[in-house]
């Protein structure tokens, strides 16, 4: 009606890289060298916590992310294998969710309903994720990989995601 106000929704609806990559910016003058980039270790929001209290050497609960101190100390180290994030697009349908699990060449995304319930991309051979691999027998191996690392995830953080259709039936890792 006439006086009403609009309301206009904007929501993440795909799990792309340029949303997902937030750069992670650490300062400590005489502790950490200035300017150094590092493209090759996976981090995550998570982290923060972990990091902050590792470097103040005060004791943090158990939580899901890990201290980057030993990173910035030693950047030869190999770091986490993958980072996982997870995406509620739907305020009305919470059952409607996604996840992705990034390892440092693929990226695989899984969502509990949709056209596309799976996506895995070479990241390395097609940065602007435009060829879901899912379809594709040469990818097999390594999407099977991706999706028992996030069947592990999901049961070792309690996420009831690993319950969906998609996860329920992937094989497992040795």
């Amino acid at each position: 009606g006439e006086g009403m106000a609009a309301h206009h929704w904007v929501c993440k609806l795909m799990l792309y890289e340029e949303p997902l990559r937030v750069p992670f910016t650490i300062c400590w003058p005489h502790r950490i060298p200035r300017g150094v980039i590092d493209r090759k270790h996976l981090v995550s929001g998570l982290d923060v916590l972990p990091t902050l209290c590792a470097w103040a050497g005060i004791d943090f609960p158990a939580v899901t992310g890990t201290s980057l101190r030993p990173l910035t100390e030693e950047p030869q180290k190999a770091g986490r294998p993958f980072v996982v994030c997870q995406l509620h697009s739907d305020t009305e349908n919470l059952e409607m969710q996604g996840r992705m699990l990034r390892t440092s060449r693929y990226k695989y995304v899984a969502f509990s309903e949709g056209r596309n319930p799976e996506m895995f991309f070479d990241l390395e051979q097609d940065p602007g994720e435009t060829h879901n691999l899912v379809p594709t027998a040469a990818a097999a191996t390594e999407l099977d990989r991706h999706r028992a690392l996030l069947r592990q995830w999901c049961e070792h953080t309690q996420d009831p995601f690993a319950a969906t259709d998609v996860l329920r039936s992937c094989p497992s890792l040795v």
